[in-house]
């Protein structure tokens, strides 16, 4: 499976910069901060009596709390500054644990209510764990089904590129791709698309070809150098995968080169192409 899809990033970043990524989260918790609220209204009617008869109640009562508190303060954030997108964007991109209490946070009151069907009737509480299992089953399934489909779609577009059939792989692509970029986008895309399939192409034939002398070496390290400009100059590969074409730039560049570890570098590279920079738009 091929993960980090430029597609899915390029539609996640365009949610920060319209803003609809802070409405969304605003709703959501505010929602949720709402939900624990009348959980207590609830309670408070109940008298303290309740609580203590019951483990699942007082247990829900627990997550309740925890969630009324952590959904208000994401309220409150979202309120100050939802309007600033480029801190939501690098709160929410590049902070794993903002986003894992955010995902915890709207994730406790589900279940909270889960223990409180239990706590009304065991017969519910297991019928509806069990309904959640089987959805999660199916969920499963459809998954693997539209994985599946995508490797199809992914082999035959390939197939087109490797054919020479670029008019029918632009036809095909426009009816398939999602969401829906526009035609400067999709050239951009296609160019970073391009550049990779090249150097991955160039790479290949390298070690295809067996022979790592020093002069095949350095004509190996100039179309590197090559390649890391091009990409540089377009928003293809990322971080990693520059850092890594940079590592075999410098070592192919001594003068004690080892075929076993010439190999590594360009496999490497190879790697990080084929898991995050090949999948720009072939998803």
């Amino acid at each position: 499976m091929r993960n980090n899809s430029r597609a899915v990033f390029m539609h996640y970043k365009k949610m920060h910069e319209s803003g609809e990524f802070s409405r969304l989260y605003t709703y959501i918790h505010s929602l949720m901060t709402g939900v624990s609220v009348a959980f207590f209204i609830g309670l408070f009617s109940a008298g303290p009596t309740a609580v203590s008869c019951s483990i699942y109640l007082l247990i829900a009562a627990i997550l309740f709390s925890f969630s009324l508190a952590l959904n208000a303060l994401f309220s409150v954030f979202f309120l100050f500054f939802g309007v600033d997108k480029q801190i939501t964007f690098k709160l929410y991109t590049y902070n794993k644990l903002m986003n894992h209490l955010s995902n915890f946070s709207i994730l406790l009151p589900f279940i909270a209510f889960v223990l409180l069907f239990f706590y009304f009737s065991h017969i519910i509480g297991w019928a509806f764990l069990i309904f959640l299992i089987v959805i999660f089953i199916f969920t499963a399934i459809i998954i693997t089904q539209m994985l599946s489909k995508d490797n199809e779609l992914h082999k035959f577009k390939l197939n087109l590129i490797e054919n020479g059939n670029i008019s029918e792989y632009e036809e095909f692509e426009k009816l398939h791709e999602f969401p829906i970029f526009n035609d400067d986008e999709r050239r951009e895309m296609s160019l970073e698309y391009g550049l990779l399939v090249l150097l991955k192409g160039k790479l290949t034939n390298f070690l295809n070809k067996g022979k790592f002398d020093k002069e095949n070496v350095e004509l190996m390290k100039g179309e590197l150098i090559s390649s890391l400009i091009n990409i540089c100059n377009t928003r293809a590969g990322d971080h990693e995968l520059n850092l890594r074409i940079k590592k075999a730039i410098d070592y192919f560049g001594k003068t004690d080169l080892k075929e076993c570890e010439i190999k590594k570098h360009v496999n490497e590279i190879i790697s990080k192409i084929d898991n995050t920079g090949s999948v720009y738009f072939l998803i």
